[in-house]
């Protein structure tokens, strides 16, 4: 794992998985066979498969360690969570707690989770199964949602047939974030909150939309640097080359692809470490001089 100094707090990117394959076109319908192609030619074997035609994601946590105060933002998949429809994301079982626990952070000592959405590679591990009854993973730990967010998940699904789809989104608010909520443990905003902030380095969630109808960035400001922590605002670097590309799971395309344009103007403009959920690592965004996004792994 690598840790990122960003003014008075550092950044570890926990890594859940590597390499996690879909074909191209299910996370892109509209890709066409050339950008497909362009994209092995530009990125490479680490996150494309020329002769499967598939592309490859990492699942990234980030562990933000302040000053008297440990947040995490993401929690990945999950272990044991069934997704039947959803068969990328079924019954996963991975050391990510090991991960964590070698990063030198145990769940009790995480003092705020903070959810950028509520897709299930980023909540997953918010709870975990405990002699067969889901526990909160992080019980120290006040859990931060959009209310948005919140709203849509607790409603997205309820009262769909077993073996759908939707139910299989639903089984999300059921096994990973009701239990939080239960326990007392969820907090929601609307707009922004302030996560940290020590006069050196605030640190601060935004809504943003587009992917999903809450989804959020945290942004991480001081005199020495500046990072967003991204999630789902873009998902693999093949978008830098066509911005306005949607990912399926995007639910308001446009507003997604204003977002992201949004995201990589600001990366480009003010040097800022980009953090995203499933680039295999962290990076820098520039212009390439032609209007177009040069990209440099960190």
């Amino acid at each position: 794992m690598s840790s990122y100094p960003v003014g008075s707090v550092t950044v570890t990117a926990i890594k859940e998985l590597e390499r996690w394959r879909f074909p191209s076109n299910h996370l892109y319908p509209d890709l066409t066979e050339e950008a497909f192609q362009l994209a092995c030619d530009t990125w490479g074997e680490e996150v494309t498969d020329r002769d499967s035609h598939e592309l490859m994601l990492d699942i990234t946590c980030y562990l933000v360690e302040a000053p008297g105060r440990t947040i995490l933002v993401d929690a990945g998949n999950g272990n044991d969570k069934c997704r039947p429809v959803m068969t990328a994301h079924h019954m996963f079982e991975t050391d990510f707690l090991d991960r964590l626990a070698a990063a030198g952070v145990k769940p009790d000592a995480v003092d705020l989770v903070v959810s950028t959405h509520l897709h299930q590679d980023h909540c997953g591990w918010n709870t975990q199964l405990v002699d067969g009854a889901w526990q909160v993973t992080f019980p120290n730990a006040e859990h931060l949602f959009s209310a948005r967010e919140l709203a849509h998940v607790a409603s997205y699904g309820r009262g769909a047939a077993e073996g759908t789809l939707e139910h299989d989104f639903f089984r999300t608010y059921e096994d990973t974030v009701e239990p939080v909520l239960l326990a007392g443990l969820g907090r929601t905003f609307e707009d922004r909150a302030l996560l940290y902030d020590d006069g050196v380095t605030t640190v601060a969630a935004e809504v943003v939309g587009g992917h999903t109808p809450g989804h959020l960035v945290v942004t991480i400001e001081s005199a020495a640097g500046r990072a967003v922590i991204s999630g789902d605002v873009i998902h693999h670097p093949l978008q830098l080359a066509d911005l306005d590309l949607p990912q399926v799971g995007d639910v308001d395309p446009a507003r997604a692809a204003a977002v992201r344009t949004e995201l990589v103007r600001g990366c480009r403009e003010r040097n800022t470490l980009l953090f995203t959920a499933h680039f295999p690592r962290p990076c820098r965004l520039a212009g390439d001089g032609s209007g177009g996004t040069t990209l440099t792994w960190a």
